[in-house]
């Protein structure tokens, strides 16, 4: 099913999904795509970690690798996601390898990993919440269409 341009004013856009289809080469296309798409998750936990190192000291000074778009792909946040490293290494690593970012403390490399189950976790619910919506738009269309089987 292609629905990579839904779009709806109820889809719970924040101002980094907002920055990011602006800066897009596509934007005002592909709403729910950037939502959800693997293409997009990891620019968004960037975009995330961009702003709290802007507001705050907490991962030192700002890199400027963090102002390189798409350079924190989806794979590099699903392998921070499921790091289950008692130190966190594989997010350490990333952090400091992808995004130059170093000697950042465990409690900062776990709100890291908190970001980063956010992003895909809002992902996963607006995919589940499109394909329920698929599935009882069919019941019920199914229902309108065959009225017969009441009788």
């Amino acid at each position: 099913m292609e629905w990579g341009n839904f779009w709806s004013s109820h889809l719970p856009r924040t101002s980094y999904d907002i920055d990011l289809d602006l800066e897009s080469p596509n934007p005002n296309d592909q709403g729910f795509e950037k939502l959800i798409s693997g293409m997009y998750l990891g620019d968004i936990v960037r975009r995330v970690i961009l702003r709290m190192s802007q507001d705050s000291d907490i991962f030192g000074p700002v890199s400027s690798r963090l102002s390189i778009p798409f350079i924190l792909q989806t794979p590099l946040l699903a392998a921070m996601h499921e790091d289950d490293s008692p130190e966190l290494k594989e997010v350490d690593k990333i952090l400091k390898e992808t995004l130059e970012i170093s000697e950042v403390s465990l409690k900062v490399r776990k709100l890291v990993v908190r970001i980063c189950d956010v992003v895909t976790r809002r992902a996963a619910r607006l995919a589940a919440a499109g394909i329920v919506g698929i599935f009882e738009e069919d019941r019920t269309g199914w229902k309108r269409r065959h009225h017969w089987w009441k009788k």
